[in-house]
């Protein structure tokens, strides 16, 4: 990738008199991904203001809220966001808890009612600045209250709310770890005193700290300070860490307006970068957690040498058995591996799956040549169980584990490798091995959508 110029850095803005910056938060935690840029401001006499708009219950697991109510688990997140902002040093009374009403996902749901709770905050607190994530993210949350700051904000514009007059409304776009692509206009550089305070902050919200720590492997703190330490190297700061923000101001009905002469903050000179930085998604689409897992599927190769639980090892299996199959033949067969002996030899037999050797476990596809359809010179084995094994690859990652396609099939070598040690029938063809465990690294998912790859009607 090309190195584009810096993004202009956060301490080089001159902030004016009675500055007053309104952190609308779509979830509790997301004020402490910006809580350098929060101490920053703060230190500069700008007076900082927090809305929470959600409940965040939706992601708390049943298992660490006794009882597992949305009550109960309403109250631990607020009680987790009144701690890192007691660390933090934020006055109770400038934080607040829209609790927005949502939908049976957890969502906020995008109503008038909620788009005036917002309108409302605005009017309160009169901000000169207001920051929240990025609204192209694949988190349905974000994408929401970025939409309905948008429509909160036109009213304003329109002159039938305030602030400002209808000003536009400047907003700094935060990126987080689900963010698509976004512009880098300003950067908050930070070193390694800053991040260990921040990770504290961070963990603050135990409920997702463990969360994260059992299904990605890595704790909340360290999530968060990945992405910074990704962002920092990607724009070139010089420092371990940054946090980064895309400008927007919004305007009238026809949406985003030219941020130039309208900052109300003065921004030296710079050439913004653009980053596409996670996954795809279609614009203005609510993302499902189907497609979520889809778009967040990646190639892991690294993994924790942790057991994987027989019950998850045949939950997975079954999903690669729910895949189509021509004329319903099903003639697909599944080997399990999680003899580490057996994986370290299996790991030397096949010249891509060394990483065998640490994994959890393993799934052999194999396809059964007299079971399908068009008998034993047809070639639909190949198709049937090429679309199990991607169920195999989605329920995986669906379960915040991490694997990795490697081909056995049409090596006629790994074939005989595999069937020998393995003991498969000579009927019964080895089309992928595929390794599984606990994702040792922070591998991210491709972004592969290319428009000149779809065709409509035709070529």
């Amino acid at each position: 990738m090309t190195r584009a110029p810096q993004p202009a850095r956060l301490d080089a803005v001159r902030l004016p008199d009675g500055a007053r910056a309104l952190v609308l938060a779509p979830h509790p935690d997301d004020f402490d991904a910006i809580g350098v840029t929060m101490r920053v401001l703060q230190g500069k006499g700008c007076e900082i203001h927090l809305a929470v708009a959600t409940t965040g219950a939706s992601g708390v697991e049943d298992a660490f809220c006794s009882p597992p109510t949305a009550e109960a688990k309403t109250a631990l997140r607020e009680r987790e966001q009144r701690e890192s902002c007691r660390l933090f040093g934020l006055p109770e009374h400038r934080l607040r808890f829209l609790r927005l009403a949502e939908g049976e996902a957890g969502h906020p749901i995008a109503d008038a009612a909620n788009v005036d709770s917002i309108r409302q905050v605005l009017e309160e607190v009169v901000p000169t600045v207001v920051f929240l994530p990025h609204g192209h993210d694949t988190n349905v949350g974000h994408q929401r209250v970025y939409a309905m700051l948008r429509d909160a904000a036109r009213e304003a514009h329109s002159g039938h709310a305030a602030p400002g007059a209808g000003s536009p409304l400047v907003a700094f776009l935060n990126r987080d770890p689900k963010t698509i692509a976004m512009r880098y206009d300003i950067v908050t550089p930070y070193g390694d005193d800053d991040a260990a305070w921040k990770a504290a902050l961070l963990r603050a919200h135990a409920s997702q700290h463990q969360r994260n720590l059992r299904t990605r492997g890595h704790g909340f703190d360290e999530r968060i300070l990945g992405m910074d330490r990704d962002t920092a190297a990607a724009c070139g700061v010089g420092a371990p860490y940054a946090e980064v923000f895309e400008v927007e101001a919004f305007g009238d009905r026809s949406g985003r307006v030219d941020t130039s002469g309208l900052l109300p903050w003065r921004l030296p000179r710079h050439a913004p970068m653009t980053l596409r930085v996670s996954t795809p998604m279609f614009a203005g689409e609510p993302m499902n957690e189907t497609l979520k897992t889809i778009f967040n599927r990646k190639s892991v190769r690294r993994y924790r040498a942790d057991p994987i639980p027989k019950e998850k090892l045949e939950l997975i299996v079954k999903a690669g058995m729910a895949a189509p199959t021509a004329v319903d033949k099903r003639p697909w067969e599944f080997v399990v591996i999680t003899d580490r002996a057996l994986l370290k030899k299996l790991s030397d037999a096949l010249p891509y799956a060394k990483m065998a050797e640490k994994a959890g476990a393993a799934i052999l596809v194999a396809g059964d040549l007299d079971r399908q359809f068009g008998g034993r010179e047809a070639d639909y084995w190949m198709v049937d169980c090429a679309a199990a094994a991607e169920n195999i690859l989605l329920a995986v990652e669906s379960l915040g584990l991490g694997a990795v396609w490697t081909a056995v099939y049409p090596e006629k070598e790994r074939i005989e490798a595999v069937r020998k040690l393995l003991n498969v029938p000579s009927s019964i063809v080895p089309l992928a091995f595929i390794p599984i465990g606990a994702p040792g690294g922070d591998q991210k998912p491709k972004d592969k959508w290319n428009p000149n790859q779809l065709h409509w009607n035709g070529w």
